[in-house]
């Protein structure tokens, strides 16, 4: 048998060879005639097979590289597969051969690995063309077709070019549909300024009042609970909670109920859905409106503790009112305070409980920065719990568990400002979430608590007032946001 290689003829087995300085020699073991013979017989035989794999019947090259790229797939080298598979065509094209019946198919799963969806698309079309609906791939290569056209066919990637735009159409692409957010393949279109591709989507259906109703319903599903987002790089982070309804204020009995004011207990209702700041506003989010002009030109002080993700604080309800006023300019959107029944709605977060973790003031150090073991360090007569979260003063948000909205820090830290007026208890109040924009308006009301808290008094019902332009190193405030 030859053994294919570079040589000019077969190699002896290993063990019977050795390197010396002018190349391979045979070691004295080869000399006997029936060695001879048989190394004689294995360099006739190769001179028989071409020397190397270029040397291969084309067709057998072909098969070849097929085996080559399904071990590139399986190593999810995706693009030297269809580098390899470039290589069947142009021997396909050189030889006149015909390809193996599932060389399309191949390729688009590739280009689907690559992320390149605009060959995976017009590979599995080819590969539908060329078998018809008898092709032992057909259902995958429909699937696959499928997903590459929801994956590369976005009102983005469609409209990159007037060919990306022709690709998608004809593999059945919505020229009126629109992204997550919210923009539909028209608005695309203007954005990239050519005529041709607004020109060739219209052609193909595209009607701009319908696009505007399919941008309207997917900036509604963007909007769905849950989902996080930022509208702008130095905006807070913001997480979509649902619609819902509560039990607001402290059952009698509660240990720690503060007489009247957390009281009648009854039921609000949030109606529609809105966005809460997933951590309170930080000294970097508000020194950033302060750098682009906004928030009156004021830097609070930080005590020494330290800027960046720790709460802003030292801040008043009117220096509140300036941010959102200047988030809502920058981002068009329509930033406020939560109202007071909001901010025990996200604050419980399904809960019924004292405190969004239980009853027991157990588990504060996880959960929120109030009086504790590192408290009564700087205030030895303070009442705190045993446990220790590291942090006498303000913690960088984020640190603690979040609740079940997904919210941190909302009770402990800081103080947080909401919209409403102060009134001594609920008799009267709204039901439907809304601010409380009746009672003593000289006052406004704060909710969750600070880091210097009695732990008894660190509940989701607790509240209390301040004047709207009180600044303490207590009081901060997190920020909501409407959605249309």
């Amino acid at each position: 048998m030859g053994i294919i290689g570079g040589g000019r003829g077969a190699l002896p087995p290993r063990e019977n060879r050795h390197q010396d300085e002018k190349g391979i020699s045979m070691r004295p073991a080869m000399r006997s005639s029936r060695s001879v013979a048989l190394a004689a017989s294995m360099l006739f035989a190769e001179a028989a097979v071409p020397a190397s794999a270029q040397e291969l019947p084309s067709g057998i090259q072909m098969d070849r590289l097929m085996v080559q790229v399904d071990r590139q797939m399986a190593g999810e080298q995706y693009g030297a597969a269809l580098r390899t598979l470039d290589r069947v065509l142009a021997l396909q094209a050189e030889h006149d051969l015909e390809l193996p019946e599932p060389f399309w198919m191949k390729r688009a799963e590739a280009a689907v690995g690559a992320e390149d969806y605009l060959e995976a698309i017009a590979s599995a079309t080819r590969y539908l063309e060329a078998v018809g609906r008898e092709g032992e791939h057909y259902m995958a290569a429909l699937e696959l077709l499928d997903g590459a056209v929801a994956e590369g066919c976005t009102p983005e990637r469609m409209t990159e070019t007037l060919e990306s735009v022709r690709a998608c159409l004809a593999a059945g692409a919505d020229p009126n549909a629109a992204g997550e957010d919210g923009r539909s393949t028209l608005d695309w279109a203007a954005e990239r300024g050519d005529p041709g591709i607004t020109a060739a989507l219209m052609a193909a259906g595209a009607d701009p009042a319908v696009a505007a109703a399919a941008a309207r319903e997917a900036g509604r599903e963007a909007m769905a609970p849950g989902r996080v987002f930022k509208d702008c790089a130095v905006c807070p982070e913001m997480v979509v909670v649902p619609a819902g309804s509560f039990m607001m204020g402290s059952p009698e009995g509660e240990e720690g109920r503060l007489e009247d004011r957390e009281g009648p207990q009854h039921r609000g209702t949030i109606g529609t859905p809105f966005a809460v700041g997933v951590y309170e506003v930080t000294f970097a989010e508000w020194d950033a409106c302060v750098g682009a002009g906004g928030c009156g030109g004021y830097r609070p002080e930080d005590e020494g503790w330290g800027r960046g993700s720790r709460p802003v604080i030292n801040v008043s309800w009117e220096d509140a009112q300036e941010y959102v006023r200047w988030l809502s300019r920058e981002t068009g959107e329509g930033y406020r305070l939560p109202t007071e029944a909001e901010w025990e709605y996200v604050a419980r977060a399904g809960t019924t409980t004292a405190r969004y973790w239980g009853e027991s003031e157990a588990g504060q150090c996880r959960y929120g920065n109030g009086a504790d073991a590192a408290f009564l360090g700087e205030s030895p007569n303070a009442t705190t719990v045993s446990c220790s979260d590291g942090y006498a003063r303000t913690a960088p948000v984020g640190l603690f568990e979040a609740n079940g909205f997904g919210l941190y820090d909302v009770l402990g830290n800081v103080w947080e400002w909401t919209e409403d007026c102060w009134n001594d208890s609920y008799r009267g109040a709204p039901t439907d979430g809304s601010a409380w924009r009746s009672g003593d308006c000289s006052f406004r009301v704060l909710r969750g608590g600070s880091w210097n808290l009695n732990p008894r008094n660190l509940r989701s019902a607790n509240r209390i007032w301040l004047s709207p332009g009180f600044r303490r190193s207590y009081i901060g405030f997190r920020v909501v946001r409407t959605i249309n």
